[in-house]
């Protein structure tokens, strides 16, 4: 059998490339993000509150939810978390 490999899978459940890169753009992020929380041990409440998010969006990070979370708002946390 032979085997299929996507450089974004994302273009798979969307037409649009602009947003199948949006999204993996977003998944690229949260799983920085996540790797991040992970290394330095933080409770929820510190990791939300290191990467400045409330807890609603700390939780919707750490379930995956791409929809909720935009570019903009993973890069900044990223760039407090860089910053600190």
């Amino acid at each position: 059998m032979k085997s299929v490999r996507f450089d974004n899978i994302f273009k798979v459940v969307t037409d649009s490339l602009d947003t199948a890169t949006e999204l993996k753009i977003r998944s690229d992020l949260m799983i920085i993000l996540r790797d991040i929380i992970h290394e330095n041990r933080w409770s929820n409440a510190a990791a939300a509150e290191a990467l400045g998010l409330s807890q609603q969006a700390f939780v919707d990070l750490m379930n995956g939810e791409l929809d909720s979370l935009s570019v903009e708002s993973l890069s900044a946390s990223l760039k407090q978390v860089n910053d600190a």
